[in-house]
């Protein structure tokens, strides 16, 4: 399983409604070159669902894996943490435990601070 493509595809969803619409149909064409696992698709699918600001539905994600701040996470509501859909939550979650470029950590880290909900 690829993290990388499971956050560039994350990333690209974010400012693309078009793109958005062929991921939450499984049509991955417009990613030339990144290789998804059948779950990384089915996950990622799932992961354009959105939900409006502050809606109750939707779940914190601390930008680190530390379980002292997921711990400390609703303290942090808007620098360490933001709320997202819950199957957004865990794409990302599932991205942001298994990158190992630092590049790539620091990039995916910037994005989740710009795109997520500060309030539920």
């Amino acid at each position: 399983m690829s993290a990388e493509a499971v956050a560039e595809v994350l990333m690209a969803i974010d400012g693309d409604e078009d793109l958005r619409q062929r991921v939450g149909v499984r049509d991955f064409e417009g990613f030339q070159g990144l290789e998804l696992t059948e779950d990384e698709e089915l996950m990622l699918s799932d992961a354009t669902a959105r939900l409006p600001d502050a809606h109750p539905r939707k779940v914190l994600v601390a930008t680190e894996s530390d379980p002292d701040v997921e711990a400390m996470s609703h303290d942090w509501a808007g620098t360490r943490a933001g709320y997202w859909p819950p199957d957004t939550a865990r794409a990302i979650e599932y991205a942001r435990d298994n990158l190992r470029d630092p590049s790539a950590q620091a990039s995916f880290t910037s994005w989740q601070r710009d795109s997520w909900d500060v309030l539920p």
